[in-house]
């Protein structure tokens, strides 16, 4: 009679928990056994900017490599800003005090650094400490085009493990600069950033043509 009533119990507890999804719908299998992934605190949007009247542009929850590749967007370079608050009006002041220039440098650095270090890597010719320089002036420099393309903001309520939920504000910018003024710049970070040694004018050539075979940075 008591394994009967475990046997009972357990399949009590799959029927009200079994059925149960993350918020990716996928569900795991009970035959692997358990798995230590943890799974992400639910978020849910409960407020944004225009609700009643239009759904949360689809830029805002895009991830940077979804926003490379929307048509839209074609001939341009894109990425998004985001300040975070518990109150709507300091998350607006913060993204009021953003430096479009700024901040638009040292992403076009990563960016360039992230495509063609890959093409670098293991190098002992001087292509990377040559490259380094290039990515240096242009984080320094300040690059022409650069314009806010759009902003939202929504609010957002954070589920903690331990069941408690937080709301927070979040204010986004969506920078766009187009290709042509970027490459502009890496043209003019070229042409100020010489090369001094044989190993470096190498390199520049080397970079030069990684840069010049790729339409889309």
């Amino acid at each position: 009679m008591k394994r009967i009533c475990v046997v009972v119990a357990v399949l009590i507890a799959f029927a009200v928990f079994g059925c149960t999804t993350t918020d990716g719908g996928a569900r795991r299998d009970p035959t692997k056994g358990p798995t230590n992934e943890k799974v992400a605190a639910p978020v849910t949007i409960i407020d944004h900017q225009y609700r009643g009247l239009k759904n949360v542009p689809d830029w805002v929850t895009m991830s940077q490599g979804e926003l490379d590749r929307q048509p839209e967007f074609k001939g341009s370079v894109v990425f998004k800003e985001v300040f975070q608050s518990k109150d709507l009006n300091v998350a607006k002041t913060m993204a009021d005090d953003f430096s479009v220039s700024a901040q638009l440098s040292k992403f076009i650095s990563a960016r360039l650094q992230t495509k063609f270090s890959g093409a670098l890597v293991g190098s002992n010719d001087g292509s990377d400490v040559y490259f380094e320089k290039v990515v240096k002036y242009i984080a320094e420099s300040t690059i022409s085009g650069a314009r806010r393309y759009a902003d939202y903001w929504l609010q957002r309520r954070y589920v903690n493990d331990d069941g408690t939920d937080k709301d927070v504000f979040e204010y986004y910018i969506l920078v766009q600069v187009p290709q042509t003024e970027l490459k502009k710049a890496v043209a003019r970070a070229f042409d100020q950033t010489p090369a001094e040694t044989e190993n470096e004018k190498r390199a520049r050539e080397k970079v030069k043509k990684i840069m010049d075979d790729e339409e889309e940075w």
